[in-house]
């Protein structure tokens, strides 16, 4: 019987109390709701009458549908025998007249199609693909479809997977006349692995029996599976069970039995396949598994033959690669194949992440002020596969009518095609202009690697980052996993943390343009960035308008966020051109988009911009580190510091500037500064070569006149402004005749004469700024551990109440030293002193860093990686000098670990030593080569130890002889191996059954 309606699923018991030939009662066991008009119940069953013609009658019965009363349907009142009106029959229950054949008719024989089943290439339902043949006399050796089933396209799994996918499923649909015997053979080539199979589900007895598939009861079926070497094994199956030939591992419903298997390294070649029972003529195998959802996919099928497998390594792309699936019978035969071709990983979509969208004059922009931080990066999207989470491969699932929510069904396993990875990325950040980098909150990186929620415990390994320019002057930070094995995969995010600099002026910033873009007010209102095209329909020329050129170009690209190396996106390629004429191919993260821009609103005022940059430094800042190492390099005979310094004054207020004069003294080791008297010089700074305009399309965009000179003396400004004063007394004013002392670029014939900077502007626009970039180093930078200066730039304007003043410090970071000791103080073996050190590389003008961990600022708190497990130790507690690097490099960290032993005592602790056995055997001198042992040992034996008459047992006790465990042992070195290594309270007594003085004892302990 087959109900159409699964809402009675469970809820309808069916019997026949009288046995063949009476009546058949169905009962719902608990209230239902038909989800049609009616609900129809399908018999299926087969002749048992020898008349070969005639009509047959339309079935009778009676129905209470809960009213207490009889409905009588059908022919007959089945009670008084009175005919009921056949108007109130439906056509399909009023018998039918056809001619039945004897079985021994030639042209009585079985007929079917063949089912397959499986899951799309997309992964996003499944396909039910059924091969069927006309009805004959014959068996039909032509019905063959060699390429009627698509190619689907799978992931090359490497290793075979317990919780293996279903590579399809195969069932039947009979429509022949007789009942048959069908044989299933599937065929694997090579590069396919199969890794079991699942029989369908059928005569189940529980209540919630298999209503959604039919097939004739069967108790079982014999699998013959043959092997890439030959041989063959038979398994005799229940209805339902996993095998797996491979482990010979047999899964009935949760519970797990040995079967036969082939041997070790065989691969299977082809199962064929016969049930216990002859199918039906009508027999059908539905396709719909034991879960609710249809599109369950790569689930178990109840009702179908399930082959497990997926392609392996052998598999190559381009390549298609076919099973073989052929059922055949007493009269019938039909063959086809299911082709599998490997699918490429999808390409690994990446986008810019965070940072700003604006709207081109239809909408307030993202606007930031100075020293506003905001996050920029890019974003790998796809998915992570997972595998699937079921513990078991049978179809028990629907006899409890949970399908995938038991713990015997296997729910759908994740056969997603893989993403591809980009591996050793190279990732490129163009710094927006008047920005900076700054480290995120609680870190010390400015640069953050994320993963997907589910690889929380992943750490990206440290790129190689270098700071270039490019032909456009902007700064590139380049962050190079090259060499490192790094790979970005689904859910991942760089991000680069970036604030606004504190000398930013009004203005703009694009991120992604494809056009330039202008800038304009629109009815008086605040100025926003337009497009050539929105002005025109304004009515306004472009004429005059300040411009932001467009980013995006095949030859310079200048769009914040490009990625180089293995890259995923070959639609967007471009490339940076760098000032120094090399060239990096890159891919943008993005489609242009003009709306990728944000505005700077900086408050009105006039300020100065000194900022340092030192060799321990990637950005201009307020407070500059230098590595105290060798801060410059000798190129083609021109000394050039490695030190940057800026000297600069911003103009944000409404007005323009009238006679700005500013002065900044270079720092002289011993030697006080008259604009900042306060401070003391510990070292001298250089100037290596003339300033230049530092290169951001802001600094002074309005291209107002001005002289930078260098002076020989140091100058301090007057209260009034107005009015310099050289230490030897001389002063000037501007648009007096030019001192000796104060010098242009080109009158410089020793930099390192230099003492003060000094910058005359006759007119400084609103919204304007003038900003320098100078090298810089100091002649005594491998000495200057420690020590620290500060710089003090001051300016002063026409009408000015007070002089404005901006200050700098910086200093030269100090070292710190790691120790590991024994417990005596003694440098254990192998582990030498850790100190952090850089170097400069004078090819390559970058510093070689080492420890770097154990390199800051003086007064910095120290950050120690995790601690060395050292083998034949534990560690005891770090001795910290300082917990703080001391300006003078003397921070020391001493790392004490204490040597494992155990000794072995006659009768107590008190008593006679025996033996001793400890973690390293070598006297610690400070030797290259660990000498510490993973097991220790005794080189007294168990024999030796053994008395005849006693009875030999170890106990486990603590340095008071108390006892650690009840439990007894036979042996020393199992006593050892089961209390660990890594024990820290003595162990152990050897004990006999008489009590006696002269009772061994073992014990261990860190001495």
């Amino acid at each position: 019987m087959h109900t159409s309606d699964p809402f009675l699923n469970g809820n309808l018991k069916v019997s026949q109390p009288g046995g063949a030939g009476t009546p058949i009662i169905m009962t719902t066991t608990s209230p239902i709701v038909f989800t049609n008009n009616s609900a129809k119940l399908s018999f299926i069953g087969r002749y048992t009458s020898t008349q070969t013609s005639g009509q047959s009658e339309a079935p009778s019965g009676w129905v209470d549908l809960g009213d207490g009363k009889k409905h009588y349907f059908g022919a007959v009142n089945i009670d008084t025998g009175e005919t009921l009106d056949p108007s109130a029959i439906s056509p399909e229950a009023r018998g039918f007249a056809q001619k039945v054949l004897p079985k021994e008719d030639p042209t009585v024989h079985e007929n079917y199609g063949v089912i397959i089943h499986y899951s799309n290439s997309e992964q996003t339902s499944n396909v039910d693909v059924t091969l069927v043949s006309d009805y004959n006399s014959l068996k039909n050796d032509s019905v063959k479809s060699e390429g009627d089933i698509d190619p689907v396209k799978r992931p090359i799994l490497a290793n075979g997977d317990s919780s293996a996918p279903v590579l399809y499923a195969v069932g039947l649909l009979a429509n022949g006349l007789t009942e048959f015997t069908p044989t299933y053979h599937f065929e694997f080539p090579e590069e396919i692995t199969t890794t079991g199979i699942t029989l369908p589900l059928n005569n189940v007895t529980d209540d919630h029996a298999d209503f959604k598939s039919y097939n004739p009861a069967q108790s079982g079926y014999t699998v013959v599976v043959t092997g890439s070497d030959g041989t063959k094994i038979t398994q005799r199956l229940q209805a339902g069970e996993n095998y797996d030939p491979l482990t010979g591992q047999i899964d009935h419903f949760g519970e797990f039995r040995t079967g036969k298997k082939l041997a070790a390294g065989v691969r299977i070649v082809a199962y064929d396949v016969t049930p216990d029972a002859k199918y039906y003529a009508n027999a059908y195998q539905n396709s719909i598994n034991g879960t609710t959802n249809r599109e369950a996919l790569n689930d178990i099928n109840s009702g179908l033959i399930n082959i497990l497998g997926h392609l392996n390594s052998k598999a190559q792309l381009e390549q298609t690669y076919k099973s073989k699936i052929q059922v055949e019978s007493e009269n019938k035969r039909l063959t086809t194949n299911f082709q599998v071709e490997v699918s490429e990983p999808l390409k690994l979509p990446v986008q810019g992440y965070g940072g700003p969208e604006s709207y081109l004059g239809n909408k307030e922009p993202t606007t930031y002020k100075p020293g506003d931080t905001f996050t920029l990066g890019l974003e790998t999207l796809g998915t992570v596969s997972k595998s699937g989470t079921g513990k078991n491969l049978d179809a028990g699932g629907i006899l409890t009518g949970k399908g995938n929510k038991t713990t015997t069904d296997l729910p759908g396993h994740a056969l997603a095609v893989e993403y591809g990875t980009i591996k050793e990325p190279i990732v490129y950040l163009t710094l927006p202009d008047q920005t900076t980098l700054t480290n995120f909150k609680n870190s010390d990186q400015f640069y953050q690697v994320t993963f997907d929620k589910n690889d929380k415990n992943q750490v990206a390994p440290q790129p190689k980052i270098t700071q270039k320019q490019n032909a456009d002057g902007k700064t590139v930070m380049v962050l190079d996993w090259t060499g490192t094995g790094f790979e970005l995969k689904p859910k991942m995010r760089v991000l680069f943390n970036l604030q606004v600099v504190s000398d930013a002026v009004n203005g703009f910033d694009t991120g992604l343009s494809k056009q330039d873009l202008y800038v304009y007010k629109k009815n008086g209102g605040e100025s926003d960035l337009y497009t050539a095209d929105q002005l025109k329909k304004l009515g306004v020329s472009t004429e005059g308008l300040q411009v932001y050129k467009a980013n995006v170009n095949n030859v310079n690209n200048t769009s914040w966020i490009q990625l180089g190396g293995d890259t995923s996106n070959t639609e967007l390629k471009t490339q940076i051109t760098f000032d120094d004429g090399s060239v990096a191919q890159t891919t943008l993260v993005n489609d242009p988009n003009d709306r990728v821009y944000f505005k700077i609103v900086a408050t009105e005022e006039i300020k100065p911009a000194p900022l340092i940059m030192g060799t321990g430094n990637y950005a201009l800042s307020e407070k500059g580190l230098n590595y105290p190492a060798k801060d410059y390099l000798t190129k083609y005979g021109q000394l050039k510091g490695l030190q940057t310094l800026q000297m600069g004054i911003v103009n944000n207020l409404a007005t323009p500037l009238q006679n700005v004069i500013s002065v900044m003294n270079l720092p002289q080791a011993g030697i006080t500064d008259g604009n900042i008297p306060s401070a003391v010089q510990e070292f001298t700074l250089n100037l290596s070569a003339a300033g230049e305009l530092a290169k951001d399309t802001t600094n002074n965009h309005l291209h107002d006149a001005h002289t930078l000179y260098y002076s020989t003396k140091a100058a301090v400004l007057s209260t009034d402004g107005t009015t310099l004063i050289f230490e030897d007394g001389t002063t000037w004013k501007s648009g007096q005749p030019v001192p000796s002392e104060l010098l242009t670029a080109d009158q410089v014939t020793d930099w390192s004469t230099i003492k003060a900077l000094v910058m005359d502007i006759p007119t400084l626009s609103m919204g304007n700024k003038i900003i320098y970039h100078f090298q810089a180093y100091s002649p005594t930078s491998e000495t200057n551990m420690g020590k620290k200066v500060s710089l003090r730039q001051v300016g002063g304007y026409t009408g000015q109440k007070v002089l404005v003043i901006g200050t700098i410090t910086y200093a030269y970071g100090a070292y710190a030293t790691i120790k590991h000791v024994d417990q005596n103080g003694n440098l254990i073996n192998g582990y030498p002193d850790l100190v952090g050190k850089a170097t400069l590389n004078e090819t390559t003008g970058e510093y070689e860093l080492e420890n770097n961990y154990l390199l800051g600022a003086s007064g910095q708190a120290l950050k120690l990686p995790t601690l060395p497990t050292i083998t034949g130790y534990k560690f005891v507690e770090n001795q910290y000098s300082s917990t703080v690097f001391k300006a003078d490099g003397s921070t020391v960290i001493t790392r004490v670990y204490q040597v494992e032993q155990a000794c072995l005592f006659e009768d107590s602790l008190k008593g006679k030593l025996l033996d001793q056995a400890t973690g390293d055997p070598q006297a610690n001198n400070g030797s290259q080569t660990p000498t510490g042992v993973s097991e220790i040992q005794f080189t007294v034996t168990d024999a030796q130890l053994k008395k005849p008459g006693y009875t030999y047992k170890i106990t486990v006790v603590d340095q008071n002889g108390t006892l650690l465990s009840n439990k007894e042992y036979t042996s020393l070195a199992e006593a050892l191996d089961v209390w660990g290594f890594l024990m820290i309270r003595p162990m152990g007594k050897l004990q006999r059954k008489t009590s006696s003085s002269n009772i061994p004892l073992i014990s261990k302990k860190q001495w």
